[in-house]
């Protein structure tokens, strides 16, 4: 069944699921930000402006290159490779190794939280013009109890 045809209780549902989902995914992505970068806070922020700026089809194609980190190539703030967390440096690198793919499953699940957002806003309008439609038709017509 389209999506517009869902009524609004059950597009709901889905949105209040995608919603958990999202909040999921960002909780993985900032704490792979705060495994890999010593100050994984601004990372964080750094990620949040490198999106805004370049997109994310860009952030994800900068976070997979081999020579980013430790050949200087690029530097985004805190997103720089004398700023990887100093504690292990292999756990940093593993972090960092998931975080392309975690960036791509948080923007999917964002852009599906926004598409259920819209139709379940569709949902509840045109369930609404119904409603106003259907009371319309009751003024409208003759009681046949009355007439009788």
């Amino acid at each position: 069944m389209p999506a517009n045809t869902l009524s609004s209780s059950h597009l709901e549902k889905a949105l209040e699921v995608a919603r958990a989902e999202r909040e999921i995914a960002t909780a993985r992505l900032c704490r792979l930000y705060r495994d890999a970068f010593e100050d994984g806070d601004r990372a964080i922020r750094t990620h949040g402006k490198l999106i805004a700026e370049r997109g994310v089809d860009a952030t994800i194609r900068i976070l997979e290159q081999d020579d980013g980190l430790f050949g200087r190539s690029w530097h985004f703030g805190w997103m720089r490779g004398g700023m990887l967390a100093q504690g292990n440096r292999e756990e940093a690198l593993a972090s960092l190794r998931e975080l392309p793919e975690a960036v791509r499953e948080h923007h999917s699940l964002f852009v599906r939280e926004k598409d259920l957002e819209r139709a379940y806003e569709a949902a509840r309008e045109r369930e609404g013009r119904q409603h106003i439609r259907a009371a319309k038709l009751e003024r409208l017509e003759p009681d046949r109890e009355r007439d009788r």
